[in-house]
């Protein structure tokens, strides 16, 4: 994979389905931004 590969193209390297790629990248986003509030 590369940076900025879509969700569909990741999704077919993976052999996954693409909303399950976007919903690991929504949690990966939501504890991203807790950590980065936390350290203000």
């Amino acid at each position: 994979m590369q940076l900025g590969d879509s969700y569909v193209k990741i999704a077919e390297k993976l052999d996954s389905p693409v909303k399950s790629i976007d919903n690991a990248i929504q949690r990966i986003r939501k504890k991203a931004s807790k950590n980065i509030m936390n350290e203000d």
